[in-house]
């Protein structure tokens, strides 16, 4: 049967979505006149006009056949960086992304004006998270009350068709009566996090979930592509449109993005810390003597490990709450 993303859920995700942080540079006319000058003599030189020799063209003749669009585009992009940087600290926003770029005005002989859109961490209030996760543990029960009890008919009427002759399918592994208890804990571990999110309601800069959209779309194509297979006959098997397809890879995006800063707030309020015995003990954990070593050097992979080993610590937290 085929899953869509209902009115109601994409209305919802879109609740869940803020607006991202922004900062106006203005780039004064005088500058940006002398950007606009450096940018012509630089791309100038690539060009080939009839009668003169490549990078002899006149910069007047250059002008036309470049453009003036291209030209303003390379030189705010040469110093959009900087200002970008200086108006930062002068605004004392915090980004944790990086900046999208909107042209308000550039037009020649007047001031550059540019917005720069960015995502700051987003507020996290946890509320009373602990009762939450009581209630999350209470659905899991439910559930795996449920699941267990599903199983248990399932293999009840396998049996009966034991004992009358009909055995299952050759290679067919019978149906099991119960979970595993990893099952059971994944599911109580699932539950408690679904709670957290639908009570603490966390809003996402749109920025941040544009970008893991992003990147979630550039893996399932390489995986699409990898099983040679069109993107237009994924979404016929899968009956639904590219829209719908899109709202899917949002709503679960944001659903990731929303679990990851809820977990960061309560490694926060707990004073939760990895130790330097706790790295290292992950660390010699690897096997492979090359990537070891690579990552005792590496403050970026060590970091890595920090964060795991953080998030491990939360969620035997959450876990321990009664």
């Amino acid at each position: 049967m085929k899953k869509t993303t209902t009115k109601q859920e994409t209305k919802k995700t879109k609740s869940l979505i803020a607006k991202n942080s922004s900062i106006t540079i203005t780039i004064k006319k005088d500058e940006a006149k002398k950007n606009y000058q450096k940018s012509l003599k630089k791309l100038a030189k690539t060009v080939k006009a009839d009668g003169f020799r490549k990078g002899k063209t006149p910069l007047p003749v250059a002008e036309k056949m470049i453009g003036q669009a291209k030209i303003i585009d390379d030189a705010i992009n040469a110093i959009l960086p900087l200002k970008y940087e200086e108006e930062i600290k002068k605004s004392k926003k915090k980004p944790i992304s990086r900046p999208k770029f909107i042209a308000k005005s550039v037009e020649i002989d007047k001031d550059w004006i540019i917005e720069a859109q960015f995502a700051q961490e987003p507020k996290i209030v946890l509320g009373s998270y602990k009762k939450h996760v009581v209630e999350g543990r209470k659905k899991a029960k439910a559930r795996i009350t449920k699941i267990e009890k599903d199983l248990k008919e399932g293999a009840a009427k396998e049996d009966k068709k034991k004992d009358k002759g009909k055995t299952p399918s050759s290679g067919r592994p019978s149906i099991p009566s119960k979970l595993t208890d990893k099952q059971k804990k994944d599911i109580t571990l699932e539950s408690m996090i679904q709670e957290l999110v639908a009570k603490v309601k966390p809003e996402i800069p749109e920025i941040l979930v544009e970008e893991e959209v992003r990147q979630e779309w550039m893996h399932l194509n390489k995986t699409l592509s990898d099983a040679k297979m069109k993107v237009e006959d994924y979404l016929k098997q899968r009956q639904i449109t590219g829209d719908q397809l899109i709202q899917e890879l949002t709503a679960r995006t944001l659903g990731r993005i929303q679990i990851n800063f809820i977990l960061h707030e309560i490694v926060k309020e707990q004073k939760i810390k990895a130790s330097e015995a706790d790295i290292k003990k992950k660390i010699e954990e690897i096997k492979d003597e090359k990537l070891r070593f690579q990552v005792e050097k590496s403050s970026r992979y060590q970091n890595h490990f920090r964060l795991v080993i953080e998030r491990e610590k939360v969620i035997d937290y959450l876990e321990s709450i009664k």
